[in-house]
């Protein structure tokens, strides 16, 4: 808990520094009033009942003025804390944003990375302000305590040292909570992640067309059924458990509350305590047991909110990619040299000893099948892992480091997963170069390389047409209409290296032969690398690598590979063979 509140107080003074100190200090400034309230009232009293006019007129002054702060400071403590959330949104937000573009792309497909990812993307500005109100609110209910519990020694030291005790017991069941809730919550995080998983499944467009189809929703209610019941009984559980300790305490407080009443009235009967010092003790405990209370229910729920600054920490400690700062001159080759490679945490070879180079202005095509590590090349030539073993080169620079080449963006990209946007569909190219997302022509003369441009024109807004339906009038495309946007996309970047990682796969095998055929008189001498899994497209490119098990097991053009036995001419022969018995047809 020592580490966590340390780093809470290190990320308020990176995001908002003086907003935490002015919170902070408001807040224990208010606090302090609630003993010097109480003592003034109990001087009123008292000076009502034997003092002369004129120190009855100053006691209430006091009091009066006393009253008018303590409004005042409730009212800055407001505005600070409001102030205190709003700059923690402005500035820590971004943080968390840029860190998460520029750290190691192998966290993603780590899964301790990803429960802290998961944690970080729940508001964490709100939860962060959160936790740092609720430590200050539990030093400043603390000082409450600690005043009020003073008053309780002008009755007896008995009385002042076992209500101090009795707050200590009430801390420390606070402390036990908070570890027990945060240990469950650490445990439940990857089962709240598989809840939130199945709870899109059932909520999300494309999962419930499926699971109304097949007829399987019930199925999947079930499974989540299960698994919120089983995170419910833990926490019942440990909630069971803190209250066996809070009911103790409360059977200790009633017996103290109990003698409490009984000295008072005995003292008061006996003329040995004051009426002010009577009504002050008396009006004060309900007080003190709410603040007590107060602090064990703010003690015990920072277990889970602590996770987030815990999460912040391991966040902005996560290595960061590095950045492309040099530049490579005319036109060199993309080389892989003795390549293997392995995802993080795994001890299985994705790519074993992969060697080749990607030549000025040539066309490469990737075949092989599944699993056997073409997408895995295409992700090691963007630079988005690192070799395990070997290098990836443009040049003589390490991919990584490289910016650009000549002026030139080094890449486009266009993946199995790409992405279309909720925004209209100019700037849904524009993406792909944003220095040219305001240029018509450009926009234009990309979709017409997509073959798309006669079915935007078609369109009542043309290129101002948004997809999706956050804005009336928005459309849905067609699965091959995404991935032409997604190429019209690569295509308006104008970079060195197109990368085409199974971009059209929802199109039938006619029309991506076609655009295929396009494509290789559009990139105008720049490298291209190819994936695909219908051979006849890959007969476009100058050379052809064949993969099996991470391994490039065959080199050559189509004819080449076609006259000699292997992988390649029994993959093609065997789905020639599909489309020959279809009578020609879609194989989709």
């Amino acid at each position: 808990m020592q580490r966590n509140i340390i780093q809470c107080f290190r990320l308020m003074r990176e995001f908002a520094f003086r907003n935490a100190i002015r919170y902070a200090a408001f807040s224990i400034l208010s606090a302090l009033s609630a003993p010097l309230l109480a003592i003034l009232i109990e001087r009123c009293i008292n000076t009502v009942t034997g003092a002369e006019e004129n120190q009855i007129w100053a006691s209430f002054i006091m009091l009066a003025v006393l009253l008018l702060a303590s409004v005042l400071l409730g009212h800055l403590l407001r505005v600070a804390s409001l102030s205190l959330t709003e700059t923690l949104n402005k500035n820590c937000s971004p943080k968390i944003i840029d860190k998460l573009n520029h750290m190691d792309y192998a966290y993603f497909d780590d899964a301790s990375a990803a429960d802290v990812m998961e944690r970080v993307s729940r508001e964490p500005a709100q939860a962060l302000a959160q936790i740092y109100k609720t430590f200050i609110s539990c030093i400043s209910l603390a000082v409450r305590i600690f005043g009020l519990s003073l008053l309780f020694f002008k009755l007896s030291a008995v009385f002042g040292i076992s209500l101090c005790v009795l707050m200590v017991i009430e801390i420390l069941i606070g402390i036990v909570s908070n570890k027990e809730f945060g240990r469950l919550y650490g445990k439940e995080l990857p089962q709240e992640r598989k809840l939130s998983y199945i709870g899109n499944l059932l909520t999300q467009k494309g999962p419930v067309f499926d699971l109304k189809i097949n007829q399987s929703a019930g199925y999947v209610k079930k499974i989540r059924k299960a698994l919120a019941d089983s995170v419910l009984r833990e926490r019942v559980g440990i909630n069971l458990k803190a209250e066996r300790w809070y009911l103790l305490n409360i059977l200790l407080t009633m017996v103290w509350t109990v003698s409490l009443l009984f000295a008072l009235i005995t003292g008061r009967l006996k003329g040995t305590l004051e009426l002010g010092t009577f009504c002050t003790l008396l009006g004060s405990y309900p007080l003190l047991t709410q603040y007590q209370a107060e602090l064990s229910y703010y003690l015990s729920s920072m277990g889970k909110d602590w996770f987030i600054v815990k999460a912040l920490k391991e966040l902005f400690n996560y290595k960061e990619a590095c950045k492309g700062t040099e530049i490579a001159e005319g036109y060199p080759k993309i080389a892989f040299s003795h390549v293997s490679f392995k995802y993080p945490g795994t001890e299985h070879y994705v790519l074993r000893d992969v060697s080749f180079t990607l030549s000025p202005g040539e066309t490469i095509s990737l075949v092989g099948p599944n699993g056997s590590g073409k997408s895995t090349i295409i992700k090691l030539i963007c630079g988005l892992y690192e070799p395990t073993e070997g290098t990836v080169t443009v040049g003589d620079v390490a991919v990584n480091r490289v910016s650009r080449i000549g002026g030139k963006q080094l890449f486009s990209a266009v993946f199995q997963d790409f992405m279309t946007y909720s925004v209209a569909i100019a700037e849904n190219i524009g993406l792909g170069d944003i220095q040219g997302s305001h240029n018509v022509e450009r926009i234009e003369g990309a979709l017409k390389n997509a073959e798309m441009d006669r079915f935007v024109s078609s369109l009542p807004k043309g290129v101002d047409t948004t997809l999706g339906h956050l804005d009336e009038g928005g459309i849905e495309l067609s699965g091959g209409q995404r991935q032409r946007l997604a190429l019209a996309r690569a295509y308006l970047s104008n970079a060195w290296f197109y990368l085409l990682d199974e971009p059209t796969a929802a199109m039938d095998p006619v029309a991506e032969s076609q655009l295929y055929q396009s494509f290789a008189g559009i990139i105008h001498g720049r490298g291209a690398v190819l994936v695909s899994h219908r051979l006849a497209s890959a007969s476009i490119a100058d050379r052809i690598l064949v993969l099996c098990d991470g391994e490039i097991i065959q080199r050559g053009t189509h004819s080449e590979l076609m006259k000699s036995t292997g992988l390649y001419r029994e993959m093609f022969e065997k789905q020639s063979s599909w489309y020959r018995e279809a009578g020609g047809g879609n194989e989709n």
